[in-house]
């Protein structure tokens, strides 16, 4: 035995947020226990679903079916209301009903009048007595006396009570409303063509503790309408059954929802069900807070029944989308079978005779129960239960055509496998164009390569579009899916050359542009979403063309707004702004109730946006043009790229005119001797470029020292406690640049020892004593640095006085080759010094570690062991600009290298400024003299330590001394 279930569905189908899959199937499945008990135990119908057997029709005649019988049972609702002059039940209420009915659905369908359905009320709040009454409290005092009377001992028990007095109002709340047809515009309740459904007044006698009225004294309600003209337009003016029907054969007739007879019913049933819902609302509302919040006297509350405890669940609903396999009917119309699912006629008048009869029951239990009530009693109750009624009649219609409509997507949904989206939509057009046109005729995509002939690619240019939802449906088919699609023609002259195209540059100047000339009509599709397009274009690694994007003015004008130059892997996307003008009919339409002057303006307008509405985009590739500018044979540049990117450069970065780089020789050479004449312009040009940056980086670098002299100076005026600062300073720099947590390579320019002012110079007193205390120790000095942090900077003066004095220190050297040393820098405490314990500071510094080479080739420190002491030294550091950062040392663990003075100038030999500082250091005697020392000295080599970051400094004049 085989088992059918329901395919999988989606639940986006259907779009309706009132729409509640579950919902409906569980009302539905409530409705056919009912409907089993009013057919014979041999049918089963159930809810329509794929697994049933029918046709395309079949739907369209199910939602037909649902519809007439919705229609049919609304008039069942009015009759029981009070249409016809009843509340429904007996045959002569049905036989004046159904009177009403046809004199109405003549005004509508004869005359071409409207009917429309009206509640109106009108409330009242008068004052009608005062009164006072007792009131006694429930809980009494009771109080018990005892006396004693010869001998016997007598109780008395004596009971008091409280009684309150308290002054009451009355008041009379009266609301006066009825519920009427009228026609056309005759809105008046007494009309002649006004047809009365209900009309009825309630009181009640409000008792109030307050003097202040709890309403206003006349109050009357804006009236709520519904048109009934759509209802009375489907009925049958003779024998008033339902007769809507969906014409198939329009052209705007899509699906069994989608179509314009079932939207014209969609709007009936969404006001009518709003109309009722707004009816009962009034009743139950004004029922709930009559009595409440008003200050009312107790006990008018008691045996209080309110009207929102009315359901109305106990009514058949005859509105369902059910099929029934079971059923033989080979009279139903619209059916291509013998053996259609529909359920037949006769079985509808069933079910609307079912709603009719549990009509009748409940209104009658409503009534009973809310026949005791002294304000909203049973007519009331009965309006509520119908309006809800009503109200879930119209729920149900809508929601079966959902459902119609939803089994119709799921069927779909199963026979391809997947949502289709407005991207596959988009994929379906182009592949049957694909089928439809020739290939001569057949769209292409937007996607052309710019290359020269016989030649690489230079990069792309392409139309793209920004696919919704990350693709195809999820289906990645490549790039050619997203391209758009253009029908492509080639323009050519007459006689077969290339269209020449005017390029504007300004009021005087324009360009002619000529080359392969493209013409693309672009129609799109849009279906759901609007696409959304981008412009495209990328270039390859040592290319370069230019792109220009504009409109054109005319058959051979362009018109320029934007350009650029792609280069090097460059990638340009570009959102195009799509705007979208009626076409040629539209227009028309949209100005036939204008006046003429507007008329006028608007196809003057509409013209002005045709000319200039078409989008241009150009194409020059700048190798063919520089070859032309240079007067170099074509395809020369193919395989000169440094050429070509140096001539780039000094075009654009410089502003380099053509003619100091043009060949204009003999044109009797080859090819490739004409280039070798370009590049050694090239080459000069760039020699005198790199010249002037020398000059202007020298006069910044002189404009930066000069600065720095003139604040040092008017900061300091007097030299000892300048110096005395300064060292400080200098001391606690390494613990500052420790805690910046960064390694940064620095780059600056030093000054030679000669341009140290004279105001700078440490005075005698100081010096004296620094000698004084140098020579009482006899030790070797050394200056050796360890700090966490390496930092480079550049020594701006060292002044000493001695013979022999050795001052000993890590400093900023180069080697034979140029390249850059790091220097170490001690990591001390700044702390205030003064004269005398400075020196003796120092000393202890450079005492700190001895017995290392100073002639060693592998030691990187000098030592000496001369008795003589030096006099001062004054080293001054200033912050450089940031070069580059690197993570690690340039050298890991290299040993630095002592040289003499003599080796040092003759190293220095390709840099002047160097040779030239060092030659004045050796002609007035600052350098360390030669020193004899001990074989095993050299062992001690000195390595500087390992750190993961280094600051290294572009240049240092005084490195080696």
């Amino acid at each position: 035995m085989t088992t059918h279930s329901f395919h999988r569905r989606n639940p986006l189908l259907i779009t309706d947020h009132e729409y509640s899959t579950s919902q409906f199937e569980s009302k539905v499945s409530k409705a056919l226990k009912v409907v089993q008990t009013l057919l014979d135990n041999t049918r089963n119908p159930s809810l329509a679903s794929p697994n049933h057997t029918h046709t395309y029709h079949d739907k369209f005649t199910l939602s037909e079916s649902m519809t007439n019988t919705a229609l049919t049972a609304l008039l069942n609702v009015l009759e029981k209301m009070g249409l016809g002059g009843g509340e429904g039940g007996d045959k002569s209420t049905t036989t004046a009903a159904a009177s009403i009915l046809q004199k109405l659905t003549k005004f509508v369908q004869d005359d071409k009048k409207s009917i429309t359905m009206r509640f109106v009320a009108k409330e009242s709040c008068s004052f009608i007595k005062e009164s006072e009454h007792e009131f006694e409290d429930p809980h009494s005092i009771v109080e018990e006396t005892t006396s004693n009377q010869r001998g016997r001992n007598n109780r008395k028990t004596t009971t008091r009570t409280v009684k309150t007095k308290v002054r009451q109002y009355h008041w009379n709340i009266e609301i006066e409303y009825g519920i009427y047809l009228y026609c056309g515009n005759e809105t008046l309740f007494n009309a002649p063509n006004s047809q009365p459904i209900v009309v009825n007044t309630i009181s009640c006698e409000l008792v109030t503790t307050t003097s202040q009225a709890p309403y206003s004294s006349s109050n009357e309600t804006n009236p709520m309408d519904v048109s009934l003209t759509w209802l009375l337009q489907n009925v049958n003016k003779d024998t008033l059954q339902a007769k809507f029907c969906v014409n198939r054969e329009k052209e705007s007739c899509r699906t069994p929802r989608n179509n314009d007879e079932v939207r014209q019913a969609w709007d009936f049933f969404y006001n009518v069900g709003d109309w009722f819902a707004g009816v009962g609302r009034y009743f139950t509302e004004k029922d709930r807070s009559i009595f409440q919040g008003r200050k009312v006297v107790e006990g008018q509350l008691r045996g209080k029944k309110y009207l929102y405890s009315i359901k109305g669940n106990g009514i058949f609903v005859p509105v369902l989308p059910i099929f029934d396999p079971t059923n033989t009917n080979d009279t139903m119309e619209m059916s291509d079978t013998s053996t259609s699912p529909l359920i037949r006629a006769e079985d509808v008048n069933r079910f609307l005779e079912k709603q009719y009869l549990t009509m009748s029951e409940e209104m009658k239990a409503v009534a009973s129960h809310f026949s005791s009530q002294p304000f909203m009693a049973s007519t009331e109750a009965t309006i509520v239960l119908l309006a809800k009624h009503a109200t879930s009649i119209t729920t149900y219609w809508g929601d079966g055509i959902n459902h119609i409509e939803d089994m119709l997507c799921t069927q779909l949904y199963n026979a391809i496998g997947k949502n289709v989206t407005s991207n596959d939509l988009n994929d379906f057009v182009r592949y049957h164009n694909q089928k439809i046109f020739a290939d001569s005729y057949a769209p292409e995509s937007f996607c052309y390569a710019v290359r020269r002939d016989g030649c690489f690619p230079d990069g792309a240019i392409s139309i793209e579009e920004n696919m919704i939802g990350g693709g195809n449906g999820g289906d990645n088919k490549g790039n050619d899916n997203k391209h758009a699609m253009t029908f492509t023609r080639q323009l050519e002259t007459s006689n077969g050359g290339y269209p020449i195209m005017h390029v504007p540059i300004n009021s005087a100047t324009y360009v002619q542009l000529t080359g392969d000339l493209f013409l693309h009509a672009w129609m799109l599709q849009r279906f759901q979403d609007k696409p959304s397009f981008q412009l495209v274009s990328r270039a390859r690694q040592f290319s370069s063309f230019l792109l220009l994007i504009g409109k054109l003015a005319g058959p051979d004008t362009f018109e320029p707004e934007h350009g650029i130059i792609l280069q090097n892997k460059d990638e340009l996307l570009i959102p195009l702004l799509l705007e979208e003008m009626p076409s040629a009919k539209e227009f028309k339409d949209a100005i036939s109730s204008l006046s003429p002057e507007q008329q006028r303006f608007a196809k003057a307008f509409r013209s002005m946006k045709l000319s200039s509405s078409v989008f241009g985009v150009c194409v020059v590739q700048l190798k063919p043009q520089l070859e032309l500018l240079l007067n170099l044979p074509e395809k020369s540049l193919t395989k000169e790229i440094r050429l070509t990117q140096d001539l780039l450069s000094l075009f654009i970065d410089y502003q380099i005119p053509s003619d100091l780089l043009s060949y204009d020789g003999l044109n009797d050479l080859d090819p490739s001797s004409k280039v070798e004449v370009v590049k050694g312009h090239v080459k000069k040009v760039f020699d005198m470029v790199d010249e002037m940056k020398d000059r202007d980086l020298k006069e910044a670098q002189q404009k930066a020292d000069m600065k720095f002299e003139l604040d040092d100076s008017d900061d300091c005026d007097d030299s000892d406690h300048c110096f005395e600062e300064m060292m400080a300073k200098e001391f606690e720099q390494p613990r500052e640049i420790k805690m910046a947590k960064k390694k940064v390579a620095l780059r600056g320019g030093g000054r030679s020892l000669r341009s140290l002012p004279q105001k700078r110079l440490l005075s005698e007193s100081l010096q004296q004593n620094m000698m004084q205390q140098q020579q009482q120790q006899q030790q070797q000095t050394e200056t050796t640095a360890s700090s966490n942090v390496s930092v480079h900077s550049n020594v701006s003066s060292i002044h000493y006085q001695s013979e022999d004095d050795h001052i000993n220190g890590s400093s900023h050297t180069r080697d034979g080759q140029g390249e850059s040393q790091p220097m170490t820098v001690t990591d001390a405490k700044a702390s205030p010094l003064s004269k005398e314990c400075l020196a003796t500071k120092i000393r202890n510094e450079l005492n700190s570690k001895r017995n290392i080479d100073r002639h060693d080739d592998s030691a990187s420190i000098a030592s000496s062991e001369l008795s003589s002491g030096c006099t001062h030294v004054r080293l001054s550091m200033f912050p450089l600009y940031v070069l580059e950062v690197r993570e690690n040392w340039p050298e890991s663990g290299r040993a630095r290298k002592v040289v003499d003075i003599d080796t040092a100038i003759e190293i220095m030999t390709p840099r002047p400024e160097f040779h030239q500082v060092l030659s004045e250091v050796k002609q007035k005697g600052y350098h360390v003299k030669p020193h004899h020392q001990s074989p095993n000295s050299r062992k001690n080599n000195y390595k500087l330590p390992q750190s993961s970051g280094a600051v290294e400094s572009a240049s240092s004049k005084e490195s080696i001394i």
